[in-house]
């Protein structure tokens, strides 16, 4: 998480940021409705999937995992 808020801010924003916008609720750093920014729940979703099965796999050895899964 540090990283990309360091790149965000050294390569993406050249170190300019908009102070006011952080305090408005319009601002270029909003969330979405209910305060969540759901970019980055499907972006937690979509890192987090692919490694379940082998996640399963190693701490329950019951639950049958293709060997794909295994080594993702």
């Amino acid at each position: 998480m540090t990283a990309i808020l360091i790149t965000d801010y050294y390569i993406i924003r050249r170190g300019r940021v908009s102070v006011p916008d952080f305090y408005n609720f319009q601002g270029i750093y909003r969330y979405g409705k209910y305060g969540t920014n759901w970019r980055a729940v499907a972006a937690l979703i979509i890192g987090f999937a692919p490694p379940l099965p082998g996640f399963i796999q190693n701490i329950q050895s019951t639950i049958p995992v293709s060997q794909g899964g295994q080594h993702l």
